[in-house]
C-alpha cells in the first residue's frame, strides 16, 4: 500500500529538493575550482600509491595518522583513472548527501515527513558541508555513521534481527577503518543505545564491541601516528590544543547557521502549549559529541579540531524535528517555513569555505 502524501507533505518534498539542488551546485563548483589544500594532497599522495600494501608501508611511516581505508577507496579510483580535484572530492560530496537522507529517516520513522524533511536539510546546511567537499574521510565518516544510527532504529519494546545486528557491526567496524576517533562515535552509539528507554539490545551491544576490538587491526598505524604527532601536540604553539573557546568554536561552526534556527523552534516550543514526546535521545546524544571529543582530547590525545566533532550536526537535525513534532497547531506550517528559510539562507559555499580556511591554518 503506498503511503498518502498530504499538502504539507509534497511541500515539504519540494522544498527538501530545493536545498538538495543548492547543495549539490554549491558542493561541485567549490569542489572543481578550489586546489587540494595540505591534507588532502597527502591524501592523494598515498592514494596514487594504489597498492594496498604501499599504502600500509606508507601510513606506518606517517604518511598520515588515519587507517587505510580511506586511502585505498582513492587508491581505487586512482585505478579507474580518476585525478581532478572534483573526482577526489566526489565521495565526499555524496557521503554528505546520504547522511542527510539517513538522519531523515530516522526522523521520518520518529516524528513524521515534515520534520524529517527539516532535520535531512539541517544537515545540509550545517557545516558538515566544509568536509563534503574536501578528499579526506570525515564527510564519509559521519555518513556510514548516520547510516549505522538508521539501522539501530526499532520500534519500542522491538529487538533488532541478527541479520540488522551483523550489517551494524561491518558498518562500525567500516568506520573504525575510515578513523580513529570513530571509536568515540561507537562509545556514543552504545551511550545512546543505553540512555533509550527501553531494554538495551545485547546485539547492538556486541556489535559494538567488535568495533572497539577492530582497532587492534591498525594498531601499527596508531602507534606511528601517536609518534609522529606527539612532537606536535607538545608544541607551544599547537594549532589544536583543547581549549574552551575551541570547544565553543567547535559548535558554532559545526552546526552553522542553522542553531539561529533552532533556538527559533526552541523559543516557539516554549511559548506554545506542546505535546509531550520522549526526550529525544539519539540528538541530544549527538549534540554531546564534540564534549566526548573535548575531553577525550584533554586526557590522551591531546587535539581538539572540529573535523572530529562534526557527527554533531546530526544531533541538530534531529532536535529540530523533535521539536516541530511537539507542536499541536500549525506544525505542518511552521516545519514548513522553518525548512524554507534553508532554501535562500543556506549559503554552505561560503560557510564550507571559511572552515576549510581555517583548517588550512
Amino acid at each position: 500500500m503506498i503511503p498518502r502524501f498530504g499538502r504539507a507533505d509534497v511541500l515539504a518534498v519540494l522544498l527538501f529538493l530545493l536545498v538538495s539542488v543548492h547543495y549539490a551546485v554549491a558542493s561541485i563548483t567549490l569542489a572543481a575550482s578550489a586546489p587540494l589544500w595540505m591534507d588532502e594532497v597527502l591524501a592523494v599522495r598515498t592514494a596514487r600509491l594504489t597498492d594496498p600494501a604501499a599504502i600500509w608501508h606508507a601510513l606506518v611511516h606517517g604518511a598520515e595518522f588515519s587507517p587505510p581505508l580511506y586511502d585505498m577507496l582513492l587508491g581505487r579510483l586512482h585505478a579507474l583513472g580518476v585525478d581532478t580535484p572534483i573526482g577526489w572530492r566526489l565521495p565526499s560530496i555524496v557521503a554528505g548527501y546520504a547522511a542527510a537522507i539517513a538522519l531523515g529517516s530516522i526522523a521520518w520513522r520518529r516524528y513524521g515527513r515534515v520534520p524529517a524533511a527539516l532535520a535531512a536539510g539541517i544537515v545540509l546546511s550545517s557545516g558538515l558541508f566544509a568536509y563534503a567537499v574536501q578528499a579526506r574521510p570525515y564527510a564519509l565518516l559521519i555518513a556510514v555513521f548516520a547510516l549505522a544510527l538508521a539501522i539501530r532504529e526499532r520500534p519500542a519494546g522491538a529487538q533488532p534481527s541478527p541479520r540488522r545486528c551483523a550489517l551494524l557491526a561491518l558498518l562500525l567496524v567500516v568506520m573504525v577503518a575510515l578513523h580513529f576517533y570513530a571509536l568515540l562515535l561507537v562509545a556514543v552509539l552504545v551511550a545512546i543505545e543505553l540512555a533509550e528507554r527501553r531494554p538495551p539490545s545485547r546485539g547492538v551491544l556486541a556489535a559494538s564491541a567488535v568495533a572497539a576490538a577492530s582497532i587492534a587491526a591498525w594498531l601499527p598505524i596508531l602507534v606511528a601516528a601517536h609518534h609522529y604527532s606527539g612532537a606536535d601536540t607538545g608544541a607551544p604553539g599547537y594549532y589544536a590544543r583543547p581549549t574552551l573557546d575551541a570547544l565553543l568554536s567547535s559548535y558554532a561552526l559545526t552546526l552553522g547557521w542553522p542553531a539561529l534556527l533552532l533556538l527559533g523552534l526552541l523559543i516557539i516550543v516554549a511559548l506554545r502549549r506542546a505535546r509531550a514526546l520522549p526526550v529525544p535521545v539519539p540528538a541530544l546524544g549527538l549534540l554531546t559529541v564534540p564534549l566526548v571529543v573535548f575531553a577525550f582530547a584533554l586526557l590522551v590525545s591531546h587535539s581538539f579540531t572540529d573535523r572530529y566533532v562534526v557527527s554533531a550536526a546530526l544531533g541538530a537535525g534531529l532536535l529540530a524535528a523533535w521539536l516541530v513534532a511537539r507542536l499541536d497547531e500549525n506544525r505542518g506550517a511552521i516545519g514548513l517555513v522553518a525548512l524554507a528559510l534553508l532554501v535562500p539562507g543556506n549559503d554552505a559555499g561560503r560557510w564550507g569555505g571559511e572552515i576549510a580556511k581555517r583548517d588550512r591554518l
